[in-house]
């Protein structure tokens, strides 16, 4: 498919989702979004029926394309789940609040209560790696961007 179809395509998509989209500035077409445990400083793990004691890690089951957005109040990023019709968003607001610890870009929401415990820490896992590093830094550099207008 001709770029700039898919992307008008795209636009079409997310404007059903974030009817205030001015443009898409990236998208990676397979990410997994992963929670956090913050208590226990490690990835949320469900143990299976698997021999030998395997597990895996626990999917917020969302997977799908990711796209980082920008509005006329800012930036975000969708992930248009494969799986339901369920998608996630998220606004892209502090820098502060994302990090990139190979293979995940973490994003930590707050959800205003205090303490700091119950906020949400997701881990995005992006399938292409030459796109981890790059996602990860115009996440970044998107809220760098709102921070400096607030």
């Amino acid at each position: 498919m001709e770029q700039a179809t898919l992307y008008d395509l795209n636009f079409r998509v997310l404007r059903l989702h974030h009817p205030k989209i001015t443009s898409i500035l990236a998208r990676s077409p397979y990410v997994v979004l992963y929670s956090f445990s913050d208590t226990e400083k490690t990835w949320v793990t469900e143990q299976l029926d698997l021999p030998f004691g395997l597990s895996r890690q626990t999917k917020e089951h969302c997977e799908g394309t990711l796209f980082i957005f920008s509005t006329n109040n800012g930036y975000g990023y969708t992930i248009l789940n494969r799986l339901s019709l369920e998608s996630f968003s998220a606004d892209l607001v502090c820098p502060d609040d994302l990090e990139y610890s190979d293979p995940y870009v973490i994003h930590r929401l707050h959800n205003g209560i205090a303490p700091a415990a119950h906020d949400k820490i997701y881990g995005l896992w992006i399938w292409e790696e030459i796109d981890r590093q790059k996602i990860s830094s115009l996440m970044i550099n998107c809220a760098k961007h709102n921070l400096e207008k607030t």
